[in-house]
């Protein structure tokens, strides 16, 4: 399903390439500060929708790399804190443990008193 999809888009991307290279063949000139082209206006349009992606592209995997690194930090911190309620929940129950179990007999000299 994933390579049909892909295709329809990659199929629909020449198409509308193909369209734009037909219905804009004029030269217009490119300035560049230093130098000057002069280039079909579709190719110019090529050009600069690819860089837009490409920029847009780079642009989110960025932030997705910023959350993912995020994600792995507070997942280790939860681990950390699951682990430290285990230990506080064994040291609780054996506190409690100590405290229920009886006192030993009062010794001899403490009944005198």
């Amino acid at each position: 399903m994933y390579k049909l999809i892909t295709f329809l888009i990659t199929l629909t991307l020449v198409a509308v390439g193909i369209i734009l290279g037909i219905l804009n063949p004029e030269p217009v000139p490119l300035d560049l500060f230093l130098i000057t082209l002069t280039l079909p206006l579709s190719l110019v349009l090529a050009v600069m929708l690819t860089f837009g992606i490409l920029l847009g592209a780079s642009i989110i995997f960025i932030k997705v790399a910023k959350l993912k690194w995020g994600l792995r930090l507070c997942e280790k911190r939860s681990i950390r804190q699951a682990d430290e309620i285990v230990q506080l929940k064994k040291q609780l129950s054996i506190e409690r443990r100590a405290a229920k179990t009886p006192l030993a007999a009062p010794t001899p000299i403490e009944n005198k008193l």
